[in-house]
């Protein structure tokens, strides 16, 4: 295991407090107490990564790292599969005011979709730059309600994303469950 020193203090992963993230190393703020996981593919040598991360950790503020932390243990609790870890994390870091509809959204999807397996992802749009959270519901066997149920739920939390910094969505992708 790595660590990185910045100022006077040196800390390592194994000091992350929430242990939500995996990687090799973590920065280190000049606030005490606070640290932040870096990916697992980033380096020490990589300072640029480095800084996307230092920045990224200021702009959403030290509150938010909790927050996450406690939706993932509320997703796993609830059954819901996370594609994308890292990305779906950092997504909700940027725009913490999303946290709050995906928990709506979870409990909405599991009232009225009770047999669905739920994954959530982060979409980008292939021919964009636009990306957003997408929950997916996947069913054994799709009928004609299968959308009537997407959309009472989505009816249940989408008053939630009104005046937010992100976007997210509820729906399916007519896969299988895996």
């Amino acid at each position: 295991m790595s660590a990185i020193t910045m100022g006077s203090k040196e800390q390592t992963s194994s000091q992350f407090p929430l242990g939500v993230r995996s990687g090799e190393f973590s920065v280190a703020s000049e606030e005490p107490g606070l640290l932040v996981q870096a990916p697992g593919y980033a380096r020490t040598e990589d300072f640029s990564v480095l800084t996307d991360i230092r920045s990224l950790q200021w702009r959403t503020g030290t509150e938010s790292i909790p927050l996450v932390a406690q939706l993932f243990k509320q997703l796993q609790l609830h059954g819901v599969q996370v594609g994308q870890q890292d990305d779906v994390y950092e997504y909700l870091l940027r725009f913490p005011d999303m946290i709050e509809v995906v928990e709506q959204a979870v409990l909405a999807a599991r009232r009225c979709c009770k047999e669905a397996e739920l994954q959530l992802e982060v979409y980008r749009d292939p021919e964009g730059e636009d990306e957003h959270l997408v929950l997916y519901a996947r069913f054994t066997a799709y009928d004609e309600n299968v959308m009537v149920r997407i959309r009472a739920a989505r009816d249940q939390y989408r008053h939630l994303l009104r005046g937010k910094s992100g976007w997210f969505i509820l729906t399916t992708d007519f896969q299988q469950p895996k």
